[in-house]
């Protein structure tokens, strides 16, 4: 057992399971597929992708709505995202 405050535990877990859940979501959406040129990294996701499947949309939900450091994370990774794309069109 580790001792924590809920505070730290809420963040923690908006990391781990929040950002994860969010991005293996979209990988799902997206369909990725194995390719003979796949490199390790893309195994990884493809991997993530794999391990999320079988879970359902209410796990999902639970995890991004009841956690309230989980819309923060979603939030820093979506301007991440963002600043990224912008940076290829300059």
């Amino acid at each position: 057992m580790i001792e924590e405050s809920a505070k730290d535990h809420d963040t923690q877990m908006a990391n781990i399971q929040g950002l994860t859940h969010f991005i293996g979501r979209a990988l799902l959406s997206l369909e990725i597929k194995s390719y003979v040129t796949n490199t390790q990294s893309y195994n990884h996701l493809l991997e993530l992708q794999s391990l999320l499947k079988n879970d359902s949309w209410e796990l999902f939900m639970t995890i991004q709505n009841t956690n309230p450091v989980a819309k923060v994370v979603r939030g820093k990774f979506l301007r991440e995202l963002n600043k990224l794309e912008r940076r290829l069109g300059e």
